[in-house]
C-alpha cells in the first residue's frame, strides 16, 4: 500500500472506526479479515495499530477503579442541592450594545450540571472501556489457544507424537532463553511450536496475544522455508519444554501444554533477573493467564497453580533463580517456556 492510499484510509471515518474495533478485538472473524484485507499485506496495519496504542495509552496508564453503583445519583443529588449563583463577567472591557455591564449570570447548578456530565462520562466510560477491552483481549487469547489445541491434535493425528525439533540440545546443557553465560548455546523451544504453522495447522496470527502490545504478528513469509518464528515477539505463548526424554505417557488429558507467556521473561524475551518476577503472566495485566490443556480445553486461571498436583506451570520445583538451563524434573512439571 502506497502512502497516498494509507492517508486516504487514515482520513476515512469508517476505516478509522473499523481499525479501532479491530485493535480492541471487538470485530467478529469476517470483519477482522475485511480490515486486514483493506490494509494490505505490508506493515501498514502494524504501524496503524502502533499509532492507536500510543493514542490510547493514557487510558491504560493508571488503574481506574470501577465506579460505585450510585455514582450518577450522588452527582445529580449534589447538583440539585446547590442553590448558589455565580456571576460571569466579560473579560474584555468593551460592552456590546444591549448587554449590561454586569454580564450574564449563570447558576452554580448550571455549572455543576456541566461538570456532572463530565464526571459521569469519565467515571463510567473509562473503567467500562478498560473492562471491555480486557475481556475482549482475554476472549481473543483464549480462542487463539483453542486454535492451537486443534492444530496440535491435527499434528498428532497426521504425524504422531511431536519429536522435539531441538533434538538432544537441551540434554546437553543448552539454554531455552537468551543467556550471558559464555559457551552456552541457545535454542528456542518455539521451534517445536512453529511446526503447527509450517504445516498449515494453525494460522500464524493465532500466536499473537492482543494483551501483549509489544508483540507483533509475523510478516507474510514462506513458512516452508522457516524452522522457527523469525522474531521471538511473533510468539506470545509458552509451551511445555520438550526434550528427547519427553514421551506420550508424560501427558495426561488435563495437563497444561500451552499458556500465556511465562513471567520469567520480560517483553524483550530476556530472563527477569531483578528479583521481582511476578507470579502470573504479564499478558493480561498480571491478573491471570489463559491455559490450554492437553485435551483441548482452555481455562483462565488467576494463579499459575493449575498443573498436575497444583504444579506451578511456569516454574520447576526447588529452583528460585533461573538461568535458562532448567529442565522438568518430575512428571508433574509442566514448565511452560517460549
Amino acid at each position: 500500500m502506497d502512502d497516498k492510499s494509507m492517508n486516504e484510509q487514515t482520513d476515512d471515518p469508517q476505516q478509522q472506526a473499523d481499525l479501532l474495533g479491530y485493535h480492541l478485538g471487538l470485530l467478529d472473524e469476517d470483519e477482522a479479515k475485511a480490515v486486514e484485507h483493506a490494509w494490505g499485506q505490508g506493515d501498514s496495519l502494524i504501524q496503524a495499530r502502533a499509532a492507536l496504542s500510543r493514542m490510547l495509552r493514557p487510558l491504560d496508564r493508571d488503574d481506574v477503579p470501577e465506579p460505585p453503583a450510585n455514582l450518577v445519583q450522588n452527582i445529580l443529588a449534589r447538583v440539585a442541592d446547590t442553590q448558589k449563583t455565580l456571576p460571569l463577567r466579560p473579560l474584555s472591557p468593551a460592552v456590546e450594545e444591549g448587554v449590561t455591564r454586569g454580564g450574564p449570570f449563570f447558576s452554580m447548578r448550571d455549572l455543576l450540571s456541566l461538570a456532572a456530565v463530565i464526571a459521569i462520562f469519565v467515571g463510567i466510560f473509562v473503567p467500562g472501556y478498560r473492562t471491555a477491552r480486557t475481556n475482549s483481549q482475554n476472549a481473543i487469547c483464549a480462542n487463539n489457544l483453542r486454535e492451537v489445541g486443534a492444530g496440535l491434535a491435527g499434528y498428532n493425528e497426521q504425524f504422531g507424537f511431536p519429536v522435539p525439533a531441538t533434538g538432544s540440545v537441551f540434554s546437553q546443557g543448552a539454554s531455552w532463553a537468551p543467556t550471558d553465560q559464555p559457551g552456552t548455546p541457545v535454542y528456542r523451544n518455539s521451534q517445536n511450536t512453529f511446526k503447527l504453522v509450517r504445516f498449515n495447522l494453525v494460522p500464524a496470527r493465532a500466536f499473537n496475544c492482543p494483551g501483549r502490545e509489544s508483540d507483533k504478528p509475523m510478516s507474510l513469509v514462506d513458512y516452508q522455508q522457516q524452522d522457527d518464528f523469525p522474531d521471538p515477539l511473533n510468539n506470545s505463548y509458552s509451551s511445555q519444554l520438550l526434550t528427547p526424554q519427553t514421551n506420550r505417557d508424560s501427558f495426561v488429558p488435563h495437563a497444561p501444554t500451552f499458556s500465556d507467556l511465562t513471567p520469567l521473561l520480560n517483553d524483550q524475551r530476556r530472563l527477569n533477573t531483578d528479583g521481582t518476577v511476578p507470579q502470573n503472566s504479564t499478558s493480561h495485566r498480571g491478573v491471570g493467564q489463559n491455559v490450554l490443556t492437553r485435551d483441548g480445553h482452555v481455562i483462565f486461571s488467576k494463579t499459575p497453580l493449575v498443573g498436575i498436583d497444583n504444579d506451578d506451570i511456569y516454574r520447576v520445583i526447588g529452583v528460585h533463580k533461573y538461568t535458562g538451563t532448567e529442565r522438568p524434573q518430575l512428571r508433574s512439571d509442566a514448565f511452560l517456556v517460549p
